[in-house]
């Protein structure tokens, strides 16, 4: 009967007990990489991928591939408990090979600064990390909330220049516009497509308000040179930092309100 009643327990241990941890990390995604730093997870990495440049532990990694394609073999020697892949930087092809061979893999795709509160939970969830993740989460949740204060005023039309040449800007349903929306300001011209491209033309046209120029100290690079224009010339430029929001990590939210900030001084100058 003891020996009976002992097997029970056990079985209702193994029943109710937590899933175990994923030890062993395969990232495929900087902004993820990033995150697990945040969650205290960062020493399950055991490799990840170019660009995963955050926090300075993380260039120490090594280096399985890019967007353009992973190093399978590599991954299958370093025997990962779990791959974590971001669903669109990451080829399709790419992660049917791991799922052939057996390992497990879990895609993200956020879409808008709100989607970090999920993302650290879920990765707290594979890690073993629940209760930093969860402490983070509700931090980022209290900040972002802070940010409804710069909706309140006039919205601004602003062009958010992604690249030079060929200049192309943010559609209405990309990452950085999400950051403008939270601002309260919104993307001119207004389209829908993914990071359009804009004819000079057409900008002159119908001007915005306000120039940002996101610049990048890991990947520095020009920006379209706007006095050429006098419709341009003489707009006031913003020059917000790129490492910080075009990546959705916990620094994303310390670049949306560098970015309303520098939005609302315009406000309060146009007055």
């Amino acid at each position: 009967m003891i020996r009976w009643a002992c097997w029970a327990c056990c079985c209702l241990l193994l029943c109710f007990a937590p899933s175990v941890a994923a030890a062993r990390l395969v990232v495929l995604a900087p902004n993820l990489v990033e995150l697990l730093y945040s969650i205290d997870a960062g020493s399950q990495i055991v490799g990840t991928v170019e660009f995963a440049d955050y926090p300075e532990a993380a260039k120490q990694l090594p280096r399985l591939g890019n967007f353009q394609g992973i190093q399978l073999e590599k991954i299958i020697a370093l025997k990962p408990d779990l791959v974590l892949y971001w669903r669109s930087g990451s080829k399709p092809q790419d992660i049917e090979s791991l799922t052939r061979l057996g390992i497990k893999s879990v895609g993200f795709e956020p879409q808008q600064p709100a989607d970090i509160v999920g993302l650290l939970k879920h990765l707290g969830e594979l890690t073993g990390q629940q209760q930093k993740a969860q402490t983070l989460a509700k931090q980022t949740e209290q900040r972002l909330g802070a940010l409804k204060v710069y909706q309140q005023g006039r919205t601004v039309s602003v062009f958010y220049e992604i690249w030079h040449d060929p200049l192309t800007t943010v559609g209405s349903n990309d990452w950085p516009a999400q950051a403008l929306k939270l601002c309260g300001a919104v993307a001119s011209p207004a389209l829908t497509t993914a990071y359009p491209q804009v004819s000079i033309e057409r900008l002159v046209a119908t001007p915005p308000e306000l120039l940002i120029l996101p610049s990048s100290v890991n990947e520095p690079r020009a920006h379209f040179d706007y006095q050429q224009w006098p419709a341009l010339s003489k707009l006031p430029q913003l020059t917000v930092n790129a490492d910080l929001l075009h990546r959705a990590t916990l620094r994303t939210i310390d670049g949306i309100e560098q970015l309303c900030q520098g939005i609302e001084r315009l406000r309060h100058q146009a007055r």
